[in-house]
């Protein structure tokens, strides 16, 4: 049976006057159905640049040099600009690290929320606003019926993150991606909001592919891990192996670092 999510072979190159820069190098994993896997390394490892080329989002300068990748049995890397636009969003959706980049500040949030829905689910304007204020509710926010009228800069960091989460779910997509999603939050909200994509997983059945630098969060969340440094993948595996048996330096040092912090 072909896993929810297949990397095979992923180069991502940036373009330089001296030509490419591979930002990550021919790199191979999996996400199944209903699993949390983890990609760990420091800044500028390359696990970003992994979770955004499936989905056809990378940053201007930067593409997608070869490999091929593999959505419930059929590849998606190839797909037209408008296949890709509907396959993201309803299947495949995406939280970011900054809600605040992410959300547009000059629309209030039910609109931001119902468009989706319109789009994807050909639902109409009043159907969406219904499954928008249900999708607020399941994150946690209250009031839902009001918070639809506001705007993202009246909602505090954690509201706005899962304003994000809530537009991510609402179409109860198979594969979550999560870009860094409590990096700017505080230790609580971050609990909160990891808490929070723990039950929703559960509830919907959802893949989630977890972009970090944090080795608590990894342990906290995690079924399997991957650890990335210099665009290659050094190590992966179940959480509970790597944590215990580290087979590399590199993830002996992140595991030390992260117990400093902790302690």
């Amino acid at each position: 049976m072909a896993s929810l999510l297949e990397v095979r072979g992923l180069t991502v190159s940036a373009e330089t006057r001296s030509g490419h820069r591979d930002l990550v190098k021919g790199i191979d994993f999996t996400v199944e159905e209903g699993e949390v896997v983890c990609i760990v390394g420091e800044s500028g490892s390359g696990k970003s640049m992994s979770s955004l080329s499936i989905i056809d989002l990378l940053p201007a300068g930067v593409m997608r040099r070869s490999g091929e990748i593999m959505f419930d049995g059929r590849r998606i890397d190839s797909l037209s600009r408008r296949d890709m636009s509907r396959l993201r969003g309803s299947e495949i959706s995406m939280i970011f690290q900054e809600p605040m980049t992410a959300l547009n500040p000059v629309f209030e949030i039910g609109f931001q929320l119902v468009e989706p829905l319109m789009y994807h689910q050909g639902l109409s304007r009043a159907e969406a606003l219904k499954v928008a204020i249900e999708s607020l509710r399941l994150c946690g926010i209250p009031n839902p019926d009001q918070r639809v009228k506001q705007y993202p800069h009246q909602l505090s960091g954690g509201m706005r993150q899962r304003v994000m989460i809530a537009m991510a779910m609402s179409c109860q997509p198979r594969l979550l991606l999560a870009d860094e999603p409590t990096t700017a939050l505080d230790v609580t909200v971050q609990s909160q909001i990891l808490h929070l994509l723990m039950d929703l997983r559960r509830r919907f059945g959802t893949g989630l592919l977890f972009v970090t630098h944090d080795m608590g969060v990894v342990a906290e969340i995690a079924d399997r891990v991957i650890v990335m440094k210099a665009g290659s993948i050094v190590e992966s595996g179940p959480v509970v192996t790597v944590f215990e048996n580290p087979a590399t330096e590199y993830t002996r040092n992140l595991l030390a670092a992260a117990r400093a912090v902790a302690s």
